[in-house]
């Protein structure tokens, strides 16, 4: 959890911002962006501050300063272990001082000592960037929505005529206020002629003069939640062009600019699909991962060979004996393939399948690409980033990074060092666009032999990249000299493809120059990267230091980089030096305050091409803001907060728990969780899915009937199943007997079943759970001295108990032990990075699951649980529920907690049960083992008998649920052969199975037949959808939801429901309910439902070309007749319909053309394949007809 902005280091609160300015400078590809933040301390004692701020990794910081008072401190670069000793030593001296250093990833932090009281700190940071283009003319400039901290105290406003401004803005429906003002200024300039500014929503008032455009702005409350998307339209920008750029020192730097594009190329290509399917994949990300394979999927073509991989502790390919060619046949077994993918193997072992791919031989004749998809990182970072370097001569590797945990190091290093691009993807960011422009680079010709020649010019001083990196048609390509002399000359870019050579040319003019230092910024982060990625000069070609070559030299070369042009790198931090000058005025220029409109304070990452990544926006601010009341104007049209958006929110919202120990407390709540879990998590349409619900056994009569009502009348599911937990994770370990332990959020339950009936009277209940252990591990570590008692540190101690801690095998030599030495000691990150040991309370946390007195809890312990149930059930069922006792839930992932109940319940049986054997189970996937079970049970089609069907219930009403756990108990007892007349022989039973295995034989012999005889028809024909049930396991802390037949849930989340605090200034709420069924179903529906053009790209077949049926007729909107009437005599109806649906494409989604232009692309070739056709004359047909 990180927090944003200038931070009071000994309070930890935020230092109120008072103004923001930012100028935006570009020229052509590049961009320059200045923020200057104005801070006050408003305390009555001078402070030391922190300053926090993410930034993308393609930025580079090349200048810092700070004016405090009257000191204007303007940072340097040194070693970061010499920066940081200075600093400590200029804070004893009471001397104003900063310090700047790459904290972690993209994170940065700028210490700043002895701000007086009531002193103004203000802040000026530079940043250069390449910018991204679109098409061959258009420059995008993106900006954040805020560059500021996301909240402030309510105490932070103290001028009444302030407060009197937000009555004015009760018109006005935000999410929030904070109190500064913003202003923004731009100054465009280009080699060519600006054609036009498209402004997107922002009503900016600028001019054009030719080449040139300047402009400010002043964002009002309503726009300022809109981030700032300018798009330049600059003709002839993809021409080769060198800006040069002559520094302070007078050195003259060149960026020169490709745009390299070629006309379209036949390329054969193998593509094999690498699939992150580790546990940490479940839910959304699994559902992403299935969504970008499914475009890939549909957007090869027939000259591809192609392959699916999935990883996790293991892998698994599709196709066991290599890549096979792209057709129907395989087209559709991986279609099904992927429908069915989950996470569920295990960790995270990116090497073995790599290496896997890497030992085959790629097809001859064809490029071989990974695309890498994954969402996590592994400690073996460097060794697979090494591994895929030096195969990159046969294979090139393109990688997805999905989530908020994705390792950028992993991801981006492996694509660099694969000679591919990589891709990091938000939780719940569209990633259509984003998969099918990897994919588009992925299927262009590879260019080798890439090299650039000089003439008439002097050989460079410096070039950078040393070595050249891949060149991608369409997309712009840099390379950085440092030029010696001022004469001109040429560039030329070379290189060869599978239909020979190719080249580029420019001219560089290095008398046409100006002063700055924007092109030396970016060229010496091209040469740190070289060196950091073992691309240099001291590097050989298998990316390893040359012989006569030392670490040593390559770090000291990236200080010396660092410290001559003035940017930061992860071996040095700025240090700041006291001047005595006065401020600039300039700089010092107030902004008026403003009430700044929140929007979000979801954690979110902007773009790689985003000018505008640093934003305090980008990350949630409840570390800190959940401590003040705020100031809270407008929520919008939501009056509740559901799931992970609530969580994201809290420090705003009053959070409501609808479920208490399994049992759900409030309805109207629940009912707005259902709704989010379908309408937004699972994104379907209830009344067309059978329903599976596990629930608690203790649930009673009235709430199993309020929840039957709720799903039939509200809902309208078609057929609804009450499951009781306890046979649903029986079910999920393959068992029909066994005693559960259930290990919730609030309580743990130990119930026995037997042959799937649930012993009720067995079941023991412990009236506590996951969540008091990890109260319990925070007030052990404030005994330690650590307070971590925040709703955000809170989370800190989860995530210690989850990672760290264990069950002591005995507690009491355990403890002996932790006394005598440190060995059981393990130290512990906080997101600041401070670090923080912890000792005994690694096991002492969890040792109330047996000793429940240590938190006051009476009753017996876990293993006296069991073993009471063991003692007291009846002696005939007792060794089949002992042989299988189950661990289900979080807590039970915990280390040596199964070795630990079999150790004391063995002990506390052996004296009245000397001979029985217990065995204590648990599967890997325990966390969702109930979820899994109901899954399991969903997807058997005799099950269907148990349920409760939509006419059932119009008949009876609620009270028909009653006979679901009866219908249950029945058909699972018939369905494995356990319900059996006591009368029966055991040969009479081996003659019946012997009976009923001929008689399968011969059915399946049947089934055989009839499969070879539609086996042509299968391979022209997409398969049908089948009628999938929805699984929902609604704990007290996690709601899991999924799709039957899956391993893993597609949507968990937190089972909570947020409503604003209705204190402070609150104005502006609406009576609107957004999750109310009865008013929000339609539009939730209409919001979520996929796009026409996706039904019709799953309908194309593997050459390219659709059938002309009643289904694509629909989903084009026109008539099946009139398309039939209005074929051309020359051409078939699969040519025809192929036309009118590329028609339909242009025609109706052309703003969606990115999302299926590689389709049509394919299309179009199968067309123009065919003998005789006059493409254009026939689409111009086909057009008409919309």
């Amino acid at each position: 959890m990180t927090t944003f902005g200038l931070i009071n280091e000994s309070s930890k609160s935020l230092v109120p911002l008072k103004g923001i300015k930012v100028h935006c400078k570009v020229r052509d590809f590049f961009g320059q962006v200045s923020i200057t933040q104005h801070y006050r301390n408003d305390q009555e004692i001078a402070i030391t501050a922190k300053f926090v701020f993410p930034l993308d990794s393609q930025c580079t910081v090349n200048s810092f300063e700070v004016w405090a008072g009257e000191k204007h401190i303007v940072g340097g670069i040194k070693e970061k272990k010499e920066a940081k000793e200075e600093f400590k030593k200029e804070i004893q001296k009471g001397n104003s001082v900063a310090k700047m250093e790459k904290k972690s990833g993209d994170i940065f932090q700028v210490a700043i000592g002895n701000i007086q009281p009531n002193e103004t700190c203000i802040v000026l940071l530079k940043y250069v960037q390449e910018l991204d283009t679109r098409g061959k003319n258009n420059v995008i400039v993106d900006l954040p929505k805020t560059i500021g901290p996301k909240y402030v105290p309510q105490d932070v406003i103290e001028d009444e005529n302030e407060k009197n401004i937000m009555d004015t803005l009760s018109k006005y429906q935000f999410s929030g206020y904070v109190c500064y003002g913003t202003k923004y200024e731009f100054d465009f300039e280009m080699k060519n002629e600006i054609e036009a500014l498209n402004c997107g929503d922002h009503p900016l008032d600028y001019e054009l003069i030719k080449n040139k455009c300047k402009f400010q702005y002043e964002p009002t409350e309503e726009e300022f939640n809109k981030s700032i998307h300018l798009e330049i339209k600059v003709k002839g920008l993809c021409e080769p062009r060198a800006i040069v750029e002559e520094t302070e020192n007078g050195q003259k730097f060149a960026a020169c600019a490709f745009y390299p594009d070629l006309s379209e190329q036949e390329v054969n290509t193998e593509i094999i699909f690498v699939i992150d399917r580790s546990g940490s994949m479940c839910g959304k990300r699994m559902g992403f991962a299935r969504e970008a394979l499914s475009i890939c999927l549909h957007s090869l073509t027939v000259t591809c060979y192609f392959n699916i991989v999935g990883f996790g502790s293991d892998f698994k390919f599709l196709f066991e004996n290599g890549s096979v060619a792209y057709n129907q046949k395989n087209l559709k077994r991986a279609k099904k393939h992927v429908k069915g993918m989950s996470a569920n193997l295990g960790g995270t072992e990116i090497l073995k399948p790599l290496n896997e791919i890497f030992l085959s031989d790629s097809k001859e004749g064809f490029s071989r690409q990974i695309f890498l998809i994954t969402d996590g990182e592994v400690s073996n970072t460097q060794a697979v980033i090494s591994k895929v370097r030096k195969n990159r001569s046969n294979t090139r590797v393109f990688t997805f990074g999905i989530g908020h945990g994705a390792s950028s190091e992993l991801v981006k290093g492996v694509a660099m060092a694969g000679g591919g691009k990589s891709c990091l993807i938000k939780d719940n960011e569209n990633i259509r666009k984003k998969v099918l422009k990897q994919l588009d680079y992925c299927l262009q010709p590879t260019v080798t032999d890439l090299r650039f020649e000089i003439k008439d010019l002097p050989q460079p001083l410096i070039v950078a990249p040393y070595k050249l990196p891949p060149l991608f048609f369409k997309t712009k390509y840099v390379i950085y000299l440092l030029l010696d002399g001022d004469k001109m000359g040429h560039l030329k870019l070379k290189g060869q493809t599978a239909n020979g050579s190719v080249e580029w040319d420019l001219v560089i003019d290095p008398s046409a120059c100006e002063g700055g230092n924007l092109i030396s910024s970016l060229a010496a982060k091209k040469m740190i990267e070289n060196l950091e990625n073992r691309t240099s000069k001291y590097h050989d070609n298998n990316f390893e230091l040359k012989n006569d070559i030392k670490q040593s030299t390559v770090d000291n070369e990236i200080i010396n980089l660092s410290k001559n042009y003035n940017i930061l790198s992860k071996m040095t931090s700025y240090i700041a030096v006291i001047e005595n000058n006065n401020k600039n005025e300039k700089e010092n220029e107030m902004i008026p305050i403003m009430r700044v409109p929140i929007s979000d304070l979801q954690k979110s990452n902007n773009s790689s091409s985003s000018i505008g990544s640093y934003s305090s926006s980008s990350y949630s601010m409840s570390g800190y803001g959940g401590g003040y009341r705020g100031i809270m104007v407008g929520m919008g049209q939501k009056d509740s907060y559901i799931g992970d958006e609530a969580q994201s929110k809290r420090g705003i919202l009053t959070l409501h728990y609808p479920i208490e120990q399994g049992i759900v407390t409030n309805w109207d709540n629940m009912e707005k969780i259902l709704h989010h879990t379908f309408y937004n998590e699972l994104r379907v349409a209830p009344e067309e899915h059978p329903v599976i619900i596990t629930e608690n056994c203790q649930n009673l009569k009235f709430h199993k009937e309020r929840m039957t009502q709720i799903m039939f009348e509200t809902f309208n599911v078609p057929a609804l199943f009450l499951v009781d937990e306890n046979i649903s994770i029986i079910c999920s370990h393959g068992m029909k007997s066994g005693i559960v332990v259930h290990f919730g959020s609030s309580i743990i339950q130990v119930t026995a079943v037997y042959r799937f009936e649930v012993l009720k009277q067995t079941s023991l209940k412990m009236n506590f759970g996951g969540d008091r252990l990890t109260k319990y591990l925070g007030e052990l570590l404030l005994e330690r001295g650590y307070s971590l008692t925040t709703k955000a540190e809170r989370e800190i101690v989860g995530d210690i108990k989850e990672k760290l801690c264990y069950v002591a095998l005995d507690f009491d030599q355990e403890m002996q032990d932790s006394r005598k030495a440190s060995a059981i000691e393990r130290d512990y990150e906080l997101p600041d990075g401070q670090i923080i040991t912890i000792g005994n309370e690694l096991f002492r946390s969890t040792e109330p699951l047996f000793q429940p007195s240590l938190i006051g809890e009476n009753g017996k312990g876990l293993a006296e649980c069991i073993a009471h149930l063991l003692l007291s059930c009846k002696e005939e069922i007792r060794d089949e529920l002992a042989q299988h006792i189950l661990l289900e839930g979080g807590t039970s992932l915990l280390p040596k907690i199964n070795d630990r109940i079999y150790r004391d319940v063995q002990s506390l049986i052996k004296n009245d049960l000397p001979d029985l054997k217990i065995k204590v189970q648990a599967i890997p996937e325990r966390k969702f083992s109930n979820w899994i079970g109901g899954s399991i049970l969903l997807s058997l089609t005799s099950f269907i008998e148990a349920g409760i069907i939509s006419y059932e219930y119009d008949q009876t009403g609620p009270t028909i649920i009653h006979e679901s756990s009866k219908r249950v108990t029945e058909c699972l007892q018939k369905l494995y052969k356990v319900y059996e007349k006591k009368d029966e022989k055991k040969g009479e039973k081996i003659q019946e199975e012997n009976k009923n295995e001929k008689e399968e034989e011969v059915e399946e012999e049947k089934l055989k037949k009839k499969e070879e005889e539609k086996k042509k028809k299968e391979e022209e024909e997409e398969e049908e959808e089948e009628w999938e049930g929805l699984v929902l396991d609604c704990g007290s802390s996690f709601i899991k939801a999924g799709f039957a037949g899956d391993d893993a849930p597609t949507a968990v989340f937190p089972s909570i429901v947020g409503r604003p605090r209705h204190y402070g200034a609150m104005v502006g709420m609406g009576s609107y309910s957004s999750y109310s069924p009865s008013s929000s179903t339609t539009v939730t529906k209409v919001i979520k439902k996929k796009p026409k053009y996706d039904d019709i790209i799953d309908l194309q077949f593997a050459l390219g070309y659709w059938e002309l049926n009643e289904k694509i007729a629909k989903l084009i909107d026109l008539n099946l007749k009139a398309i039939q009437d209005s074929k051309p005599n020359e051409i078939n109806e699969q040519m025809w319909i192929t036309l009118v649906v590329i028609a339909a494409f242009q025609k109706k989604w052309l703003k969606n053309k990115i999302e299926w232009s590689l389709v049509v692309k394919k299309a179009k070739k199968w067309i123009k394949s065919q003998k005789n056709v006059d493409y254009q004359k026939l689409l111009s047909l086909a057009e008409k007809l919309f």
